[in-house]
């Protein structure tokens, strides 16, 4: 039998919420990321409630810094969330390094009062190969959300705003695709990915976002160094050029223990330019981790 329960806590202020960064949110729902139960077997695993979906997952597995704040991975909710709820989620045994892995999730909140349902659909599949030091993943997913019969599916790609001529859109379905791959060398440990999203909104336009990220860790006594360089395309369809960045990422953790270290990390990320509009991202961030 499996059992999980994991609850976001920002420690300066006890809140919790979404992400604790940022502050969290006083008296949020409690266990808002991976929340589930199930069983495993010779069949493989099945787990039941909230989970990351398996496109997050290995975009996850492929970016230096795991997909922090600080990252140039900006589609990693690329199938319309990083976690969802009232998921089915099935790990089919690994044979011979391959396993495929399917999630999909129905929420129905429509009441009487609504003129259309509210619902969220999802559904998402990967497959991996791992052998050794070689890691391969393909997946692909979608989210479909309606709010009283209306385009509800979220679709805020690099965190482009209004001042690109659109805010955070609302699109009739959000479907993604991934390839991704790393390769340790011992010496250093390549990671890459591509990552695609698009959506159609209620009056035609669509919204279509591709990003490229590659990045290395080199290990030097109790010193990992990392590095990762990204690049970002959103085509819309009302816009009469593309929106184009480059992202980097450079950081250093420093090993204290098996389980803990000390980390620094700092990059410019969501880059966008095109049609006049101009953004982008700069964080640092230094500080102490640890595994449980």
């Amino acid at each position: 039998a499996n059992f999980k329960l994991e609850q976001d806590l920002y420690t300066a202020n006890g809140n919790t919420g979404n992400s604790g960064a940022g502050g969290g949110v006083a008296n949020s729902s409690g266990f808002n990321r991976t929340s589930l139960v199930g069983v495993s077997g010779a069949f493989g695993t099945v787990n039941f409630g909230r989970d990351y979906n398996p496109v997050f997952k290995v975009i996850g597995a492929t970016d230096i810094n795991g997909l922090s704040r600080v990252s140039t991975v900006q589609l990693a909710a690329n199938t319309g969330g990083s976690t969802q709820p009232n998921l089915v989620f099935y790990s089919s045994p690994v044979l011979s390094g391959f396993q495929v892995n399917v999630a999909y999730g129905n929420s129905d909140t429509t009441n009487s009062t609504n003129t259309g349902d509210t619902t969220t659909k999802v559904m998402d599949i990967t497959g991996t190969y791992t052998n050794g030091p070689l890691y391969v993943a393909i997946g692909t997913g979608s989210t479909e959300g309606r709010a009283a019969g209306a385009n509800a599916t979220t679709f805020n790609v690099f965190g482009a705003g209004t001042g690109a001529g659109f805010g955070t859109t609302a699109g009739d379905k959000m479907a993604g695709n991934v390839v991704a791959g790393s390769y340790d060398f011992k010496v250093v440990k390549l990671v890459g990915n591509y990552v695609t999203a698009k959506t159609t909104d209620a009056a035609g336009v669509t919204y279509e976002a591709t990003e490229l990220n590659v990045g290395v860790t080199a290990p030097l006594g109790k010193v990992l160094l990392k590095g990762q360089v990204g690049t970002n395309k959103l085509k819309v369809s009302s816009q009469a050029e593309d929106y184009t960045g480059n992202d980097y990422v450079l950081g250093a953790d420093y090993a204290l223990s098996a389980k803990t270290a000390l980390f620094v990390t700092t990059g410019v990320y969501g880059k966008l330019s095109g049609n006049g509009y101009d953004q982008k991202s700069t964080s640092s961030a230094i500080g102490v981790k640890t595994v449980f």
